[in-house]
């Protein structure tokens, strides 16, 4: 009797790496001494990071897989996840500390942001018509206030939902090879963490708006 080896599966939180980030997970790698080693992006082939171009412009998918033993690292523009074989506890080590460096840089914000606009922007969408629609004409002309706040918490959903596909599908993953010394201003690097924290706050704002003025 043998006992299967089972795969380990791991999905990230839409991570973004930077040539720092995957110089060290290749040192983890290097330890293990594969028999192979493929790195990939979208349009090439490369046998290891120090032949990637520092000015390569940023990706959004990246491919690096060892075999003997098995270990790949898989970044999409809609998805992104790690997976090995989990009978090797040397290996598995190994991906302890590829986890601890990725989930560093995993954007968990924007995750939610994204994972939640496909429900809950629908439904923020149109409870706020729904109720107008039920709500007294007179009501609504003495209350501009209600019409104003409905009419923005409904625009917000709809730009939450667009934003939360844009990067859920076409932005997932986000891939830089320049090391993180030489990186632009805070305000650049984090952009889109900045304006999901903006758009969070304003819809907070607004919803709770809506809200005092539909109980008040």
């Amino acid at each position: 009797m043998k006992k299967k080896v089972q795969n380990f599966d791991k999905e990230l939180k839409m991570p973004h790496l930077l040539r720092d980030d995957l110089e060290n997970i290749e040192a983890i790698i290097k330890e293990l001494s594969p028999s192979d080693c493929k790195i990939e992006t979208e349009e090439y082939e490369y046998s290891s990071i120090q032949e990637i171009p520092s000015d390569l412009k940023a990706v959004n998918e990246f491919n690096l897989r060892i075999y003997s033993p098995y270990l790949s690292l898989n970044l999409y523009k809609s998805g992104a996840f790690i997976s090995s074989d989990s009978g090797d506890f040397k290996l598995m080590g190994a991906v302890k500390k590829i986890m601890d460096i990725i989930s560093k840089r995993e954007r968990k914000y924007l995750w939610y942001f994204s994972s939640l606009s496909s429900w809950m922007a629908p439904i923020l969408f149109v409870i706020p018509f729904y109720l107008i629609v039920y709500l007294d004409e007179e009501i609504i002309k003495s209350n501009k206030g209600l019409f104003l706040s409905t009419f923005f918490v409904s625009l917000l959903a709809i730009i939450w939902w667009i934003s939360g596909f844009i990067f859920s599908l076409k932005r997932f993953s986000l891939i830089e090879f320049v090391y993180r010394k030489n990186k632009s201003n805070f305000f650049i690097r984090n952009k889109d963490q900045i304006i999901v924290n903006i758009l969070v706050v304003v819809f907070t704002v607004l919803l709770t708006l809506f809200v005092q003025k539909i109980f008040k």
